[in-house]
Formats: C-alpha cells, sequence, structure tokens
C-alpha cells in the first residue's frame, strides 16, 4: 500500500490537535461497527468534549460539528442498507449488492464482503473508480435515482447507486457521509468499435461513442470514459442518426444488436 492508498484522518484545515484526530478516528470505526452505531448516534460535542477533558474552541467545535455529522449519516445509510438486504430474502440482496461508505475522495470506510469482492477494495484503502462514483452520485442536488456505472471488462459494467447521504457544505473531515451500494450489470459480448465503423460508415470516434453506449453506458457515462465533452458527444450521437437513419437512440442500439460480436 502506497502513502496515498492509506486513509487519511482528517484534511489539512482541520485542527491539529492529536486528541481530536484520535476521537474523530473512533468515530468513523464506530460507525462502521453496527454493535457500536448508538454510540455514535446519541454522541454530542459536550460529550466528547468531556471525554477530552477540557473545552473546545469555537473551531474545534465546528470541526467536530462535521464530523458527527458525517458519521451519523453512515450510521443511518448503513442502518438502512443493511436492513434491506436483511428482507431481501434468502439472502439474495445480500449475496449480490455491495455495500460502500466512503468519503469525498474515494476512501473507503466500510464494505461488505460483496463490495470487497467486486471492487475488490478493504477499509482503509483508496479507489478512483470509487471516487469518480462519489463525486457523480455524492453531491447534494443529485436525484436519489441517480446511477454511476463503469465497465470493468467487455462483459461486466459495475453500476453504483447512492443510498444515503451526501456531502455536507463545508465537509472538513474524512469521516465517509455517503453510503452507495454496488452492483453488477453482466453484459453480453458487443461489437467494437473497428466492426462498427465498417458496417456503418461512421468515423472512428463515432464509432467509440456507439461502442460504449452499447455496452450499456449514458451518453454522459460513455463521453466521461472517452475523454471528450458532452456537446461533442451529442453531436457525434446526431452524425450517427444521420448516417444510419435512425432517430432515437434505442433504434440505434437495436440496430447495433445485430452487428457481429466481439468475443475478444
Amino acid at each position: 500500500m502506497t502513502p496515498d492508498d492509506r486513509r487519511p484522518d482528517v484534511d489539512d484545515d482541520a485542527p491539529a490537535s492529536p486528541a481530536l484526530l484520535a476521537l474523530a478516528a473512533a468515530l468513523h470505526d464506530a460507525a462502521a461497527d453496527p454493535s457500536r452505531r448508538t454510540d455514535v448516534l446519541l454522541a454530542t460535542p459536550a460529550r466528547l468534549a468531556a471525554k477530552l477533558g477540557r473545552r473546545l474552541s469555537s473551531r474545534e467545535r465546528a470541526w467536530l460539528d462535521d464530523v458527527l455529522e458525517s458519521a451519523r449519516a453512515v450510521c443511518r445509510g448503513l442502518n438502512a442498507a443493511e436492513e434491506a438486504l436483511a428482507t431481501a430474502g434468502a439472502g439474495l440482496g445480500a449475496a449480490r449488492v455491495g455495500l460502500l461508505a466512503v468519503d469525498r475522495r474515494g476512501f473507503v470506510a466500510h464494505a461488505n464482503d460483496t463490495a470487497a469482492r467486486l471492487l475488490p477494495v478493504t477499509p482503509g484503502t483508496r479507489s478512483d473508480m470509487i471516487a469518480r462514483a462519489a463525486a457523480a452520485l455524492g453531491a447534494p442536488d443529485v436525484h436519489g435515482d441517480a446511477v454511476f456505472r463503469e465497465p470493468v471488462s467487455s462483459t461486466r459494467i459495475l453500476e453504483f447507486r447512492r443510498v444515503s447521504g451526501s456531502e455536507p457544505a463545508g465537509w472538513a473531515c474524512a469521516v465517509p457521509a455517503l453510503t452507495l451500494s454496488v452492483t453488477v450489470l453482466d453484459t453480453s459480448p458487443s461489437p467494437n468499435a473497428a466492426t462498427i465503423a465498417a458496417a456503418l460508415g461512421v468515423t472512428p470516434a463515432e464509432a467509440n461513442l456507439c461502442a460504449e453506449l452499447v455496452r450499456g453506458l449514458t451518453v454522459a457515462a460513455a463521453a466521461a470514459r472517452l475523454g471528450i465533452r458532452m456537446p461533442t458527444a451529442r453531436s457525434q450521437l446526431r452524425s450517427v442518426f444521420a448516417k444510419t437513419e435512425t432517430r432515437r437512440q434505442a433504434e440505434l442500439m437495436a440496430l447495433l444488436a445485430c452487428l457481429p460480436v466481439d468475443l475478444d
């Protein structure tokens, strides 16, 4: 594990008291532990200050409020998600749905066995993919039904959804406030860009976009994966519509489904 892969305790602008850092880490650990979550939900800055044996400055209290807000969001999210999985019946949900408690930078505080197997991740490590998912799903204005998808092979796509939480304003700590679920979308083998370009007479750039769309990505996700801007992706898609005499994305996907698939 490299230094960048280790979970930091706080951001650089956090109060520099070792006792406060240790307290934040303890809250972080308790939030991920079902038997200790009640302690986090009942905690107050005054009670935590009593544990430290001293009064807190206004800056320390404000920072600790952020820590508590984040930790409570994790507790509520994990409790709700685990309750939902427990009622899914015969362990079906627990066997197929991964649960993650993460912070805004992609550091993992908690991962159930399924999440650890799918990604793989362990508590205390960071993943670029999780950071992208957290950025896409963690903003306060993101709707609850939003999804983030990322291909991991030609036949598998990981789909992330926000179970609870969002990035609070002024979030100044690394204790996570975002709970994500992750599942695998198994996709059939799909035509590659070269096949699409030859069959449909589109440009290589347009073929690359089509190849991502037929794998199940949205236009926005495909644009991000290809490193192009959304206006460029929309322009390319309109060009493909014109060249293939299709009018909607569903019609284009049906046409692409008829092409020879890439089995590599």
